[in-house]
């Protein structure tokens, strides 16, 4: 195990400072992908610099190539600087189905935060950096729900336009049939006009997210926005707020209804809250599925469940075995 200083090529500095510093504000924690061969020689050396204050999970992949006791001593480094550490072999599908655990442990008390919010259903956002021929592939092994990256916060003040956000959701589902789209959406901001609405409500139905978290537009003091004098009225807010869930709730009733009869494999949470003797987990999508099983079950357990009903919110179904 040596621990050098390292030179990378001053383009690609540029360009990943760039691309981290645009991003890192909106993420919630971040996620390194590094070769367990040589993880000092796969890693950007002014991440920590560009991500400081974020939580870290470090991935050590391709683990199966690596000697175990450097792979244990690289683990240690990097729990010592205050990294959650994941051996993984993505490639194999060795350590993946643990990833979506690893960060809910790492922001744990975030979590718990935003559930006494009453916002338990957040997305969670994690920026993923790799180098290419490390990071690219595993990034999609690792977990298959794909929040999008942008918030859309209506369907005309686009980072991209509708074409452009059309044609890489596209891009996205073609390549990965079975990802799972969220976003939110902010519908009422000062100056949406009916046409604007009505684009949002198309982009929608176009993309057909898997879930969507909602909000109707409320001035806060202090805010530029709250001095517009286009303000929407009240009721034209909750009248196009109850178009849009309802758009919404079609289409996640409709994704989830691809799921009746199939068995998945579901990572426990606990006890179900709601079904007393049932049990709660999720998909590696992220859908929540309430099941029983014969056996008691731990937190943590991935086990494999036969979806027996479908809701707009959730899949109920039976462990069956493997």
């Amino acid at each position: 195990m040596q621990v050098d200083n390292l030179s990378w090529f001053p383009g690609h500095m540029a360009k990943t400072r760039r691309m981290i510093t645009a991003e890192i504000k909106n993420m919630d924690a971040v996620c390194e992908i590094l070769d367990a061969r040589i993880p000092l020689s796969s890693r950007n050396p002014d991440v920590d610099e560009l991500t400081a204050g974020k939580p870290r999970l470090v991935v050590l992949n391709r683990v199966d190539q690596a000697d175990p006791g450097e792979t244990r001593r690289w683990a240690a480094y990097f729990r010592e600087k205050g990294y959650a550490v994941l051996e993984a072999n993505a490639k194999g599908g060795a350590g993946t189905a643990q990833f979506a655990a690893a960060v809910r442990e790492l922001l744990r008390d975030k979590l718990a935060a935003w559930a006494q919010r009453g916002q338990a259903g957040r997305t969670v956002r994690v920026m993923v950096l790799g180098i290419p021929n490390v990071g690219s592939k595993t990034a999609r092994d690792l977990c298959e729900h794909f929040p999008t990256l942008e918030a859309l916060e209506n369907g005309y003040q686009q980072v991209i336009d509708k074409e452009q956000y059309l044609a890489l959701a596209k891009k996205i589902q073609e390549a990965i049939p079975d990802i799972s789209l969220t976003t939110d959406i902010i519908v009422g901001f000062p100056g949406e006009t009916e046409e604007d609405f009505l684009d949002t409500l198309s982009l929608v139905r176009e993309v057909e997210y898997d879930s969507a978290f909602t909000f109707i537009y409320s001035p806060r003091v202090g805010t530029p926005a709250a001095k517009y004098d286009d303000q929407i009225p009240e009721k034209i807010k909750h009248d196009r707020f109850d178009r849009l869930v309802e758009d919404v709730n079609r289409c996640s009733a409709k994704k989830n209804s691809e799921y009746l009869g199939r068995i998945v494999t579901v990572l426990v949470d606990g006890p179900s809250k709601n079904d007393t003797g049932a049990w709660s987990g999720r998909t590696d999508t992220f859908k929540l599925v309430n099941f029983t099983s014969e056996e008691p079950l731990t937190e943590g357990q991935m086990v494999s469940v036969r979806i027996t009903e479908t809701k707009t919110f959730s899949l109920d179904g039976e462990k069956v075995d493997a």
